[in-house]
C-alpha cells in the first residue's frame, strides 16, 4: 500500500489515504482511453472498405510472425493467381504471447472469391473463410492489433486504392 496526500476544495488536508498498489493512476486512465479512441478511429476506417470475406487462418506447426506474414503475403498472391484480380487485405497476426501464431484478415477481391478458391489455396493449416459482414464487428475485433504488444498487423499496398473502397452508401 502506497500513502498519498491529497487537498480538498476548502483546503483541508486528507492524509495517508490508503492505496493500493496496483491502482489505476489518471495517466493510466488517460492511456487506455486514447488507446480506445485509435482501435475505435481504425476499426471505422477498416468499416469503410468493400470487404467480401473474413478469414481465420492457422498454422499446423510452430511459426514465427515474420513467417506467418510471408505465408499470409504468399496466400494473397496465390488468390490474385487463381481470379485474375488483384486481393486487397488487412490482416492481424495473433498469438504472439502464447506461441499459438493464428490470421485474422479481411479480404477484398475485385471479382467473388468461392468457398474453394479461398480454401484450397491455404496450405498451412486450417482455414475458416466466411462472407464478411459490418454488423458483426470483424473490423473492429482486428483493429485491436492496432497499438498492441501482443499483435501485429499488415496492410495491403493496395488498400488506399479507390476499387477497394466500399462506393454503396451505408446507413
Amino acid at each position: 500500500m502506497s500513502s498519498i496526500t491529497t487537498r480538498t476544495r476548502s483546503n483541508h488536508e486528507c492524509t495517508d489515504l490508503q492505496l493500493p498498489e496496483d491502482w489505476i493512476k489518471p495517466t493510466d486512465l488517460r492511456e487506455e482511453l486514447n488507446t480506445c479512441r485509435i482501435r475505435t478511429a481504425w476499426g471505422d476506417w477498416l468499416n469503410d472498405y468493400a470487404w467480401s470475406q473474413f478469414s481465420t487462418l492457422t498454422f499446423q506447426y510452430d511459426v514465427n510472425c515474420r513467417f506467418a506474414v510471408r505465408c499470409f503475403r504468399a496466400w494473397v498472391r496465390a488468390l490474385e493467381r487463381t481470379t485474375q484480380h488483384r486481393v486487397c487485405y488487412f490482416c492481424v497476426v495473433e498469438g504472439l504471447a502464447h506461441k499459438h501464431i493464428h490470421l485474422h484478415a479481411l479480404i477484398h477481391a475485385d471479382t467473388a472469391l468461392g468457398a474453394e478458391d479461398i480454401g484450397n489455396t491455404w496450405k498451412h493449416g486450417l482455414n475458416k473463410t466466411t462472407e464478411y459482414d459490418a454488423k458483426r464487428g470483424a473490423s473492429h475485433y482486428l483493429a485491436k492489433a492496432v497499438n498492441s504488444e501482443i499483435a501485429e498487423y499488415d496492410i495491403s499496398s493496395t488498400l488506399g486504392k479507390t476499387e477497394c473502397r466500399d462506393t454503396e452508401v451505408t446507413g
